[in-house]
């Protein structure tokens, strides 16, 4: 049986794996975004890529709020 510590480092561990591969496709789906909706209308693809980092940042942080608050009081209630 695991103690309370132990189990938060393995959640920890998880979120950073979970983490470092969503970065990764974040990365990779703004580079195409911007690469495509530069073609569109004629603009800098950095921006259009900065702009997505930027939007998909926010709604991930806001997601992983959530579900952190959701993990942490299962292990205090547990």
């Amino acid at each position: 049986l695991l103690s309370r510590r132990q189990r938060q480092m393995c959640i920890r561990d998880s979120f950073k794996d979970m983490l470092d591969t969503w970065v990764s496709y974040r990365n990779r789906y703004c580079s195409l975004y911007a690469q495509t909706y530069s073609q569109y209308d004629g603009s800098s693809p950095s921006y259009h890529q900065a702009d997505c980092i930027m939007k998909m940042t926010r709604r991930h942080a806001e997601d992983m709020k959530a579900l952190w608050q959701t993990s942490i009081s299962k292990i205090d209630n547990n």
